[in-house]
């Protein structure tokens, strides 16, 4: 059993909690994210809601599922992460039911798909998922936390495929939230069923107090040891060059998503070219998630994090002049190998570095800040193009934010093991 307090292989059972995971990460996160997408136009069309109603309820769902992740570290303290994943998607099938039936306007869609779904997603998905599977996992965290996460790229290669044949063969968009609904369903089942605590952990959530950790390295990579609380982790450098290496690369992600294709139709390139760079960057997310994930347990993960942000930031310079349809799609999957590569070594580097019984705690805060950041620039980002017509600067700036992310990355070494003092112990 591989507890945070053991070294040996997480077991069959292990494997069967991750493999519930996933799914819950495809049915509480993929799909209400990127098949909302396909259906809420649809909904618009229908119901006439104005275009700037699908921008504001994304962008709400955007704040909802991060802002309140240190809500769902300290709701895990009580009731666990099976307790938390079960509400979020009773939160989603609710929400999904609410879109279906009785969301007619611009206020209810705003707060029904921005507000409670989004906070659905929120108590659902990245906190304790990857709470659990830092718990479960220490020698293969790394490949655990890139199936876990590949599972958002497969969710979303198929949610809007998926959802938009079912508004197609039945002719009612409201049947999608139907099927989302009852994904969502059957993510609660998956969650108080399958997923569970090792042992170590008990039926509650992360323990309160200081966190012993005692495991050998492997492979020369760095596993949590010492005493471990999270005011001492949030007192050390370490922890919060990890924050600056997540809120960069949250930056990238976000700036990515919003302006790429945008970007490629202003160069020239056809719409139906331009979307298709979405599914580069997925190709490359898949290799780079694999990659780190198949490499963790050998590799440092502050290295494959740094190694990945590199591509990423090749990827924006070279999206800059991407004139031609090879160069573009270059960029693209440069940018999704990095993409990857940091969803899956951010994580894994705070596990191995702090350990798995406050990994909720660090890693909520960390998402809480990442999300007011990534949230910002996309708007600078729009400031800078109406001040120069081009996204060509702000590309070039978020490249050398990168850069100066992976050279920090590199350079942050584990914090050193000691016993907690008094005033830590309390916490």
């Amino acid at each position: 059993m591989d507890t945070p307090n053991s070294s040996a292989d997480p077991g069959c059972r292990g494997w069967v909690v991750l493999a519930a995971l996933m799914y819950v990460f495809l049915a509480a996160y993929a799909f209400p994210y990127f098949g909302g997408s396909v259906l809420n136009v649809a909904m618009a069309e229908s119901l006439k809601l104005p275009h700037s109603a699908l921008g504001q309820g994304f962008a709400l769902m955007t704040l909802a599922a991060g802002l309140p992740a240190p809500l769902v570290a300290l709701f895990m303290q009580r009731c666990g992460a099976r307790g938390s994943i079960m509400l979020g998607s009773g939160l989603i099938a609710l929400g999904s039911a609410l879109m279906a039936t009785v969301v007619a306007a611009t206020w209810s869609f705003v707060l029904v798909f921005g507000l409670l779904i989004g906070v659905g997603i929120a108590f659902a998905a990245a906190v304790p998922a990857q709470t659990t599977v830092t718990q479960w996992f220490t020698h293969r965290r790394a490949l655990a936390m890139s199936l876990l996460w590949l599972m958002v790229g497969v969710g979303g290669a198929i949610a809007a495929p998926i959802l938009g044949r079912v508004v197609h063969v039945t002719g009612r968009w409201n049947n999608g939230w139907w099927l989302i609904g009852l994904l969502a369903l059957a993510a609660f089942l998956a969650a108080a069923f399958v997923v569970k605590q090792p042992p170590a952990h008990g039926g509650g959530g992360a323990p309160v107090g200081a966190h012993a950790e005692h495991h050998a390295p492997v492979h020369g990579v760095h596993l949590a040891t010492g005493w471990w609380t999270a005011r001492r982790a949030m007192r050390s450098t370490g922890y919060w060059n990890i924050a600056a290496g997540q809120v960069v690369t949250f930056m990238a992600i976000t700036c990515m998503f919003a302006y790429l294709v945008a970007h490629f139709r202003d160069l020239g390139h056809s719409a139906a070219f331009a979307a298709s760079a979405l599914g580069m960057v997925a190709l490359g997310q898949i290799i780079g998630k694999l990659t780190a994930g198949m490499l963790g347990h050998k590799v440092e993960p502050r290295f494959l994090w740094a190694g990945g942000m590199i591509p990423m930031a090749v990827g924006f310079v070279l999206a800059v002049h991407a004139t031609t349809p090879a160069r573009a799609t270059i960029s693209a999957i440069c940018m999704g190998i990095g993409n990857g590569a940091a969803l899956v070594a951010a994580p894994t580097m705070l596990g191995n570095y702090f350990g798995a019984g406050i990994f909720a705690s660090l890693y909520s805060t960390q998402v809480l800040i990442s999300t007011l950041f990534a949230a910002a620039g996309p708007l600078i980002v729009a400031m800078a193009y109406q001040a120069s017509g081009s996204y060509g600067m702000s590309f070039f700036a978020v490249a050398a934010l990168l850069l100066a992310g992976a050279m920090l990355v590199a350079r942050t070494r584990p914090p050193p093991p000691d016993a907690p003092d008094e005033a830590d112990a309390l916490l």
